[in-house]
């Protein structure tokens, strides 16, 4: 199958060998690195990993496998890219496959959607019913987007092969996606999920999201069909079928998170919203928004992840000349609990959007003291890397002056469009001194020095960041997973995934010098564990004061003496280690 052929040719080829044709790389540490080709820069930030066999340039963002950076660096498209490896490496691919091979995808696609569709109104979808009535989606919203349930094990297998009289042969239904072989026979890929279909821009049904439901803590909170002939997640947008006549006759487009803000905006009569499929923004993505508008409304989550999304997707969009504005679903997590609870504030919302550039500007700098040097230049750096990746001359200008307004830092102490550099790596230091990135130095670590046979005693539950979380959780049920199947895994979330390539990219920035890795572990497990500790005892220190002046003396009490073991126990918090 193609699947099949795809999976030969990135096994087999050497994603070194082919960067180094185009770019000049030196070897650092375990990896390799080089001046970036897809951007200005002088410092090298663009990194190749010959373990796990992906490319990243911490500047522009830019980054994926073998097949991906051909497409770049060539302007070609993945089959093309799939191809010219293939005659490389001497293997042979039928002509004439594709055509057939993609209808016989959308058949089988069009079959699981029947399928889903049905069980969801079965009595094994009951459960399923119950959460998307939890959730306001309404039986309107359920048939126009084609919502269906996933009962799991070998249910659609059986379904596809006992209705269709076996038409389809088992290499045929692997290479949709929808299930996977692990040597005891073909079973399902989706398990126990609420099934979303991602159609083309024509409307045919190649791909579904699954999520996951209430009580099944297997796997990532959303899982996606993976990479097949016709679904390439960073080039499709969720909703774009339904929305693109929308799109066209309003004039813009909303960018949201995930599937359940694009149905409920639709239920509400805001019809021209998409969102990207899990994983950060694409320039294919944005291209194909490109057919339908110039002007896109960011309404991520939000959250501190919501916010770098919304930076992502204008350095990306504004890159292409088109007009960015963003908007914040805040005081609510996102479009679709303000429409549930305040759906009249979503409409005034639209009516108030900002620039995008004024919105990552005005937040960046809301707990900054610009009469301050560190957080001057740290500004100064933050207006460089929105203004690099602007071509066009009078947008970078109005941007330039937009920000002089809002900071006081005029053009001429940022760099003009000619003269970017990628943003520096943050040091060792950074890392691993500021609360916010100890749990990540500390993942790093356990990365770099392969110490992940030394998590079976860890605490997970003192860990604030939930990805660094997923991943720790992971790897104590799997000490013994190799690198490059931990870059590959599905069984967790993409950010997860891509975290962990990130980490396993930069170690050998983060980790430089003679460090004596088992020590350092300690340290940073120990800072970790005193954060989580104060945290408690500030929430402690918190109910007290609340109880103190509700003059409930009973509960005061007993959190003086909580407070009282929880300080002694953080005194006598010097020996705690995880190996």
């Amino acid at each position: 199958s193609l699947q099949n052929i795809t999976q030969e040719i990135k096994s087999r080829a050497d994603i070194v060998s082919i960067v180094e044709r185009y770019v000049k790389l030196r070897k650092s540490g375990k990896n390799y690195q080089g001046i970036c080709p897809f951007h200005q820069e002088k410092t090298p930030s663009f990194i190749v990993s010959p373990d796990i066999q992906i490319y990243k340039c911490f500047g522009c963002g830019k980054g994926g496998d073998v097949f991906s950076f051909l497409q770049e660096i060539e302007g070609i498209d993945f089959v093309e890219a799939r191809d010219k490896l293939a005659d490389e490496l001497g293997i042979k691919i039928e002509k004439g496959v594709k055509p057939k091979a993609i209808s016989i995808l959308e058949e089988i696609n069009q079959i699981a959607l029947d399928f889903f569709q049905e069980e969801l109104n079965l009595k094994t979808g009951a459960h399923a019913r119950r959460y998307l009535e939890g959730r306001k989606i309404r039986k309107e919203s359920i048939s126009k987007f084609g919502i269906g349930f996933a009962p799991g094990y070998n249910s659609l297998y059986k379904f596809i092969t006992t209705k269709n009289r076996n038409k389809y042969r088992n290499a045929e239904l692997l290479s949709s996606g929808l299930f996977v072989d692990k040597g005891s026979g073909i079973r399902d890929k989706f398990f126990n999920r609420i099934m979303f279909p991602i159609r083309s821009v024509g409307g045919a049904v190649i791909g579904f999201s699954g999520r996951v439901l209430p009580g099944n803590d297997y796997g990532p909170k959303y899982m996606n069909t993976p990479e097949t002939a016709v679904f390439h997640k960073g080039e499709t947008l969720f909703g774009i079928y339904e929305s693109k006549n929308e799109i066209r006759k309003s004039g813009y487009c909303i960018m949201c998170e995930g599937q359940t803000d694009v149905i409920s905006s639709h239920a509400a009569g805001v019809k021209n919203i998409v969102a990207p499929l899990g994983t950060g923004l694409t320039e294919k993505q944005i291209s194909l928004l490109k057919n339908y508008t110039n002007d896109i409304v960011l309404m991520f989550d939000s959250d501190t992840a919501g916010i770098s999304a919304v930076k992502r997707a204008f350095t990306l969009a504004a890159a292409q000349g088109m007009d960015v504005y963003a908007a914040s679903p805040s005081p609510y997590k996102d479009i679709d609990e303000m429409i549930q609870k305040a759906p009249e504030s979503y409409i005034e919302l639209l009516k108030k959007k900002t620039d995008a550039f004024t919105y990552l500007l005005t937040k960046e700098i809301e707990n900054k003291d610009l009469s301050d040097l560190e957080d001057y230049n740290q500004t100064r750096k933050f207006i460089n890397i929105l203004l690099s990746p602007i071509k066009e001359k009078q947008l970078y200008s109005f941007y330039s002056k937009k920000a002089e307004k809002i900071t006081g830092i005029n053009n001429q102490e940022t760099l003009d469009p000619a003269k970017s550099v990628s943003r520096n790596f943050e040091t060792k230091k950074d890392i691993k001194n500021h609360p916010d990135n100890r749990e990540q130095y500390f993942l790093a670590i356990i990365l770099k020095a392969d110490f992940t046979k030394k998590l079976s005693k860890l605490k997970t539950s003192i860990f604030q960041d939930p990805l660094v979380k997923e991943v720790l959780n992971y790897l104590k049920q799997k000490p013994d997973i190799a690198l490059k199947q931990l870059a590959e895994t599905e069984d967790l979330s993409e950010d997860a995934v891509n975290l962990v390539k990130t980490l396993l990219l930069q170690s050998d920035i983060i980790m430089s010098g003679n460090v004596d890795t088992n020590k350092e572990l300690n340290h940073i497990y120990l800072l970790i564990y005193r954060g989580y500790m104060d945290k408690r005892l500030s929430n402690l220190r918190t109910k007290l004061v609340i109880a103190e002046n509700q003059e409930d003396t009973k509960s005061a009490e007993e959190l003086v003496e909580k407070i009282k073991k929880l300080s002694n126990k953080i005194k006598n918090l010097k020996n705690d280690k995880i190996s």
